[in-house]
């Protein structure tokens, strides 16, 4: 778990955690992650559904979805390395849906990794089932999973 003389907090997106959070995108992911300006478009198109977690004065990772007409899809959830494992990524993943619902949104879409056995297990856990398998959806040739949550 955390450390507890610091407590983890979950921040809406300011500009001032940008260049943190693209360090983070570029730590985490390889060959599938965004470039820098169209990482920053999509920082600013969607700050009403971008989650920052916060720990004392460090960005420690975030969580950012994305609103279409039938309904949002959650386009990229990250965690610094050195905090994984700790329930962040949960945490951020519950209040961003919960941001979700509170706005009207019915049904959430995201694409994992098959080979993520530890993100779809996640994303299980808070709700989501898959829906159909996409070959070769990423840059490397890997898999998707496609999965949905659909809120009552």
């Amino acid at each position: 778990m955390l450390p507890q003389s610091r407590e983890l907090r979950l921040e809406s997106y300011k500009p001032r955690f940008f260049r943190r959070l693209f360090a983070i995108e570029s730590s985490v992911f390889t060959d599938d992650r965004y470039n820098l300006e169209l990482f920053r478009h999509l920082c600013e198109d969607n700050r009403d559904l971008l989650l920052v977690a916060r720990l004392g004065n460090r960005t420690i990772g975030y969580v950012m979805g994305e609103p279409h007409p039938r309904g949002a899809e959650v386009i990229s959830l990250a965690v610094s390395p050195r905090y994984r494992n700790r329930g962040v990524g949960r945490r951020l993943m519950r209040r961003l849906l919960i941001r979700m619902e509170r706005t009207g949104i019915v049904r959430v879409f995201l694409m994992v990794r098959e080979g993520n056995a530890a993100a779809i297990s996640l994303y299980r856990s808070l709700g989501f089932r898959r829906v159909r398998r996409v070959p070769e959806y990423y840059g490397d040739g890997e898999a998707a999973i496609r999965m949905r949550l659909e809120f009552d």
